[in-house]
């Protein structure tokens, strides 16, 4: 088995009580995506250039099962394992891309 990786993730606290993470990009849904190569296309498509974060979009977009997700909050730091798959919710702003 390979060693988990262990990712930064800047997600809204709200998530953290639902047992996800999540990232922004509302115009984009990256579990639509099956590549980064893929979901930097969907970018692409709908005119959006995300300049210097891309290198955020394509660290969350490689979070797999088993990696260590930690997400800094006011005063604490959350963290966890990644369990689940991508999704894409609305209602928590800068959330919309979940893992």
């Amino acid at each position: 088995m390979e060693d988990p990786k262990i990712y930064l993730v800047r997600s809204p606290a709200k998530l953290i009580s639902e047992n996800q993470a999540g990232h922004g990009w509302s115009q984009i849904n990256f579990s639509e995506a099956s590549s980064v190569e893929e979901l930097l296309g969907l970018f692409s498509d709908k005119g959006i250039d995300p300049g210097r974060r891309r290198k955020q979009i394509k660290r969350f977009f490689s979070i797999s099962k088993g990696d260590i997700v930690v997400v800094p909050l006011h005063g604490a730091v959350a963290l966890g394992y990644a369990t689940g798959t991508r999704s894409y919710a609305k209602g928590v702003s800068f959330g919309e891309n979940r893992y």
